[in-house]
């Protein structure tokens, strides 16, 4: 498979992974608190990757910069934004969460700038963010806008659970060395350490009640969002850099629009549609700065 094809594919799939989790939270929140939601993605996820690990017969990092990458990686890129976004996704309305998640590939931005000189964005990075973004608000359409500023608690948190995706990137790419699998249970271990006493100290979870229906949510956001997504995004983030790898931020609106479809036979609006040739325009974009920087190192 040719590189770019393949960076397509891995960027679509993680989009996949991230977007589906977004109804199983809408099922989960009213019963399960966030720090506890964070710990069973943490923990369901960090047991699925605990089985391939073992398969695959590696071996943990035993370089201790390796480790604070790690649990710099558990911390800001599981554990607070599961937690901040959770909460914040419960006061304001999806349409509005998914703008400022969007936010994300702002941070990135900035962190990048001051993390990566190597990765410096250009020009067409900020005109791919420029038509991402325009894309989500044309998707979620203008009136999702005008809550701005009125659940200000809940919008804060989303914004900061942004801000924590947006360093992830640079900071994954200090993990490139490490295979996916490895780096990836490794981080899921440290999340579900972190996130077990916040658990037991705020959510108190062995008085949650669950149903079947959120049990099950909580194990797909923990298996597919979290285990699986964790090692595709690595993947991604090692074979392209984090200015591409910021673009699935902008998928994963398209991929609750396609499950509404797909899954619950809802009609597509033209401002979906008008909103998918945005994205895949930004993708473009990214896509050829990647393909010319790449020519200019040969």
């Amino acid at each position: 498979m040719p590189h770019l094809l393949r960076n397509y594919v891995l960027l679509g799939v993680l989009a996949l992974t991230w977007g589906s989790g977004y109804p199983f939270i809408k099922v989960v929140v009213d019963t399960v608190p966030p720090a506890t939601v964070s710990l069973a993605r943490a923990s369901f996820g960090f047991l699925v990757l605990f089985v391939f690990y073992l398969v695959k017969r590696e071996r943990l990092p035993r370089n201790s910069g390796d480790w604070v990458w790690i649990g710099a990686l558990a911390l800001v890129g599981f554990v607070v934004p599961h937690i901040l976004i959770t909460w914040g996704a419960a006061r304001i309305d999806s349409g509005l969460t998914a703008i400022l998640v969007g936010s994300a590939a702002f941070f990135t931005i900035l962190f990048t700038l001051i993390m990566d000189r190597a990765e410096r964005p250009a020009i067409h990075h900020f005109a791919a963010i420029a038509l991402g973004f325009s894309g989500i608000v044309v998707l979620v359409g203008p009136n999702a806008l005008a809550g701005l500023g009125g659940q200000i608690w809940g919008q804060l948190s989303v914004v900061g659970g942004a801000a924590c995706y947006g360093i992830t990137y640079p900071i994954a790419r200090r993990l490139g060395h490490l295979s996916p699998a490895v780096s990836g249970v490794a981080i899921l271990f440290c999340a579900s350490v972190v996130a077990l006493p916040i658990s037991l100290a705020v959510d108190r979870p062995w008085l949650l009640e669950p149903s079947a229906l959120e049990f099950g949510g909580l194990v797909w956001l923990g298996v597919v969002s979290s285990g699986l997504g964790a090692v595709l995004f690595l993947r991604l983030v090692a074979l392209t850099g984090p200015n591409f790898a910021t673009v699935v931020n902008y998928l994963v609106p398209l991929v609750g629009v396609g499950l509404g479809v797909a899954v619950l036979g809802e009609a597509v609006n033209w401002n979906a549609l008008i909103a998918l040739a945005l994205i895949l325009s930004g993708m473009t974009v990214a896509g050829r700065a990647k393909r010319a920087k790449s020519a200019e190192a040969h």
